[in-house]
């Protein structure tokens, strides 16, 4: 299960580093600059509730929305929170 996991993640970023080189082509960025922030956020938000952050509730789905040069490095950062926690679980942890 583990090895699933850390390959989903794996397979999700390769993905959507794909998606963020399409993003960088269109002429109207501001919706699929939004939506791909959720994404961002969202990952932040399940791993502070995995963790029972007590910030959790507070944070937003949506917010912040980050500027198109920030995208891939907030992609990057909340991508390895979870490969860390995954890698750093067992199999029966998980």
């Amino acid at each position: 299960m583990k090895q699933y996991l850390l390959d989903s993640f794996a397979f999700n970023d390769f993905a959507n580093k794909k998606l963020l080189q399409k993003i960088l082509q269109l002429p109207d960025k501001a919706v699929c600059i939004r939506l791909f922030s959720h994404l961002i956020n969202s990952q932040y938000k399940w791993m502070a509730r995995i963790q029972q952050n007590e910030a959790a509730p507070g944070m937003s789905w949506w917010d912040p929305v980050y500027e198109l040069h920030e995208l891939e490095n907030e992609w990057n950062k909340s991508l390895q929170l979870w490969v860390q926690f995954i890698a750093g679980k067992t199999t029966g942890e998980l």
